[in-house]
């Protein structure tokens, strides 16, 4: 069960001072810089319990607008990455050894969308399917698309992945990928971006508190909080530096 699961998070951004001071300040993440010899500076998140991700700097000439790029396990990197090329992805970055860690690459999948994976050395212990993210930690994850049969398809034969129609409570229903059962990310639609995208949240205590303070430390709201079924609710904004990530509060009963 430790395979095909997200596994880390980093921030590709203009201006990593801004969002580390951002970030730093609404959630409480303090950071690390780690000197990766040729590759420069590497600054490492710590999101109050665990190392979660890293900033990177992503130069404007890259084409690519500010984003969270996430990561995903895999036994084998070169055979993942074969075998998405064979599903009519495509490998944009790698594979590429992380000496002490592991061998990643960055695809992009037959819509366009772009998802990192990683074959790593030593996996930690993942939370049990009850243990609910802790505030400041990231909580979901999902697909923007508005061909949610072909994502299904590419994932299903990439990560083993199966999609099912789950209840988020009252009249709330919702597409998600399981694994052995467990949710582990959604299909949402795309909403007029461009082309499609991985999202991703982070949990917090007060979804209306944080949601006001992110706006007032200069990040832009794009959908205000609102209840996602019994569940909990949730907001989107985009971060001072224009990356897009939502915040999730869960309901005490949920």
């Amino acid at each position: 069960m430790s395979k095909v699961r997200f596994c880390w998070h980093d921030l590709m951004t203009p201006d990593p001072a801004a969002a580390r001071s951002f970030y730093g300040s609404l959630l409480g993440w303090t950071f690390k810089d780690v000197d990766m010899g040729d590759a420069g500076t590497y600054t490492m998140i710590h999101d109050g319990t665990e190392d979660t991700g890293g900033l990177m700097e992503m130069a404007a000439s890259e084409g690519l607008p500010p984003h969270w790029m996430l990561y995903v396990t895999v036994e084998d990197c070169d055979a993942a990455c074969a075998q998405a090329k064979g599903l009519g992805g495509d490998v944009k970055v790698g594979p590429i050894d992380i000496p002490g860690t592991g061998r990643f690459a960055v695809l992009a999948d037959d819509q366009g969308a772009y998802i990192s994976i990683i074959a790593l050395k030593n996996e930690s212990p993942e939370k049990g399917p009850d243990d609910r993210p802790a505030a400041g930690q990231f909580c979901w994850y999902t697909i923007a698309t508005d061909a949610p049969d072909k994502a299904k398809a590419f994932y299903g034969a990439l990560f083993g992945w199966d999609c099912v129609e789950m209840t988020m409570g009252g009249d709330a229903k919702s597409l998600v990928f399981t694994r052995g059962g467990m949710p582990t990310a959604g299909l949402g639609p795309q909403n007029g971006a461009p082309m499609p995208y991985w999202a991703t949240a982070i949990a917090v205590s007060d979804l209306d508190t944080s949601h006001e303070k992110a706006i007032g430390l200069g990040a832009t709201g794009i959908m205000a909080p609102m209840a996602l079924g019994t569940m909990g609710r949730l907001s989107v904004i985009a971060d001072p530096t224009g990356s897009m990530v939502s915040l999730f509060q869960w309901l005490a009963d949920a």
